[in-house]
């Protein structure tokens, strides 16, 4: 394997029909977080609730959508945010749920023999001279962002070169759908789609 994961970020997005944060009840999605020490920031529209390490998650609240961050550096069969999304989900203060989705964010450490904008370039670009004279210019990068569909969900896949020897790798995927599976399905779903992305980004880099 030429990269390690170093770093993970997971969110998990509801979209409603509507959502008042003036109606959003602050101690309800306190006690979700189970942290006596729950720090908040106020707009007119978005209100944001942080829970320090260890739990070190961020619920976001505005433009019909709740978000339940983890912040932690760890994989996502290691995260509660399914649980506590879940339960947001059941508060008052928004209308019927038209969406839910999942964001994957991870930081790559490449360690390939060629730098990582080479090799990405060679993946990616068949005749690299002729890419450049259509564009009158010399190609730095050209990394892809892919959009595809399994069945009725639709991904968004990104790459981003950070420096020679680091990338970091975003994935949404968004579910069309006016509920949520129950919660042991709900967790085997994130985590699935967990290892889905890892595998895309194993094949990417190692093909």
């Amino acid at each position: 394997m030429e990269f390690e994961i170093t770093n993970i970020l997971k969110n998990i997005v509801l979209v409603y029909k509507e959502l008042s944060v003036e109606d959003t009840k602050r101690d309800d999605f306190k006690a979700i977080l189970k942290s006596k020490k729950v720090a908040s920031i106020e707009e007119p529209d978005r209100l944001l609730l942080f829970a320090p390490p260890p739990i070190n998650v961020v619920f976001q609240i505005g433009d019909r959508r709740i978000i339940t961050i983890d912040q932690n550096n760890k994989p996502a069969d290691k995260s509660p945010i399914c649980e506590m999304a879940i339960k947001a989900n059941k508060l008052d203060g928004h209308s019927d749920l038209i969406a839910f989705g999942f964001n994957y964010h991870v930081k790559i450490k490449w360690i390939g023999k060629k730098p990582v904008r080479e090799y990405l370039n060679s993946r990616f670009i068949k005749d690299k001279q002729k890419l450049a004279s259509v564009i009158n210019g010399e190609i730095i990068s050209a990394i892809p962002r892919i959009r595809f569909k399994r069945g009725t969900n639709q991904y968004d896949l990104n790459f981003d070169i950070l420096d020679e020897s680091n990338l970091s790798t975003r994935l949404n995927v968004h579910f069309k759908s006016d509920i949520l599976p129950e919660e042991e399905k709900f967790i085997e779903l994130f985590i699935k789609e967990y290892s889905e992305f890892v595998n895309i980004i194993k094949n990417f880099l190692e093909i």
